[in-house]
């Protein structure tokens, strides 16, 4: 059985907005090469998407990035080489600047589960969850299926 968890969007929020403007704008254009280049341009900006792979029958995960969340690129690890599961709350920041020198920022904040290396780091994220109780519990039942522990993390996020 594979699982598959998408995280986010592969270039931030901004430049997949711009990516739909780009696909609207080569779709106005579509009859001229510039056309055509936007459209493909903004196919990828707009659609891509950051995920991971689990292959529990097989034990193996696979981080992947690829237009409307297929994966297209990313290779195939072993779970043998990590140790458990954490879950640590995420802040991600976007900023862009405009012409004017202005800040415009967006904040996400989220709770993610970690794979959690043989040196007790956590490694990469394998889900996305919205509150610490529904992560804990999605983080259980990705345990109990891979025969895994579970790593609590304190506010440093060192890992005991």
């Amino acid at each position: 059985m594979i699982i598959t968890n998408r995280l986010d969007k592969t270039f931030g929020p901004q430049l997949a907005f711009s990516g739909w403007i780009f696909l609207a704008v080569g779709l106005l254009f579509i009859l001229d090469i510039m056309g055509m280049v936007l459209l493909i341009l903004g196919f990828f900006l707009a659609t891509s998407t950051d995920g991971v792979l689990i292959d529990l029958s097989r034990r193996r995960v696979k981080r992947f990035s690829g237009p409307l969340g297929y994966p297209l690129f990313g290779r195939w690890e072993n779970l043998d080489n990590y140790a458990g599961l954490t879950a640590l709350p995420m802040t991600r920041k976007f900023v862009s600047w405009s012409r004017s020198n202005r800040q415009n920022v967006s904040e996400t904040s989220d709770i993610r589960i970690f794979l959690v290396g043989k040196d007790r780091k956590p490694a990469f994220p394998v889900k996305k969850c919205d509150s610490m109780e529904v992560a804990v519990k999605e983080m259980d039942k990705l345990a109990e299926a891979l025969s895994w522990m579970v790593w609590k993390a304190d506010l440093r996020g060192d890992i005991h």
